[in-house]
C-alpha cells in the first residue's frame, strides 16, 4: 500500500458484494441511505457493525484503499461511538477506490 493511502472497511451483506462483483460500483440498495455509504475506520469496526446488522454469519467485511487526499473529503462520523466516514455515493463511485480485499 502506497505512503498516502487509508484503508477503509464496510460491512455488506451478500447482495451488495454482488451487485459490486457485477457492478464495480456501490449502489443504494434496500434498507440503506440512497446518497451515502458508511465506513468503519478499521476491520473490526466493520465486523461488529456486520453482526448487529446482518447477523453472524450472513455479511462480507470490504477493505477498501483510498488515497490520503481524497479520505480528507470524507465526512467524519460516529456510529455507535466508533469512528467511521460517510461517503457520498456520487463521488464514492466517481473515485474509483481499490478494493483489495473481502472477506469470505
Amino acid at each position: 500500500m502506497e505512503n498516502n493511502a487509508i484503508k477503509l472497511y464496510r460491512a455488506v451483506c451478500p447482495a451488495e458484494l454482488n451487485d459490486f462483483e457485477k457492478t464495480g460500483l456501490f449502489n443504494a440498495g434496500p434498507n440503506s441511505y440512497e446518497e451515502a455509504k458508511c465506513f468503519a475506520e478499521s476491520a473490526e469496526d466493520a465486523v461488529t457493525w456486520g453482526k448487529e446488522l446482518y447477523g453472524k454469519d450472513t455479511f462480507h467485511v470490504m477493505e477498501v484503499v483510498f488515497t490520503a487526499e481524497d479520505a480528507r473529503r470524507f465526512e467524519p462520523w460516529r456510529l455507535d461511538a466508533r469512528p467511521a466516514r460517510v461517503i457520498d455515493l456520487k463521488i464514492l463511485n466517481a473515485l474509483k477506490p481499490k478494493v483489495t480485499n473481502w472477506t469470505p
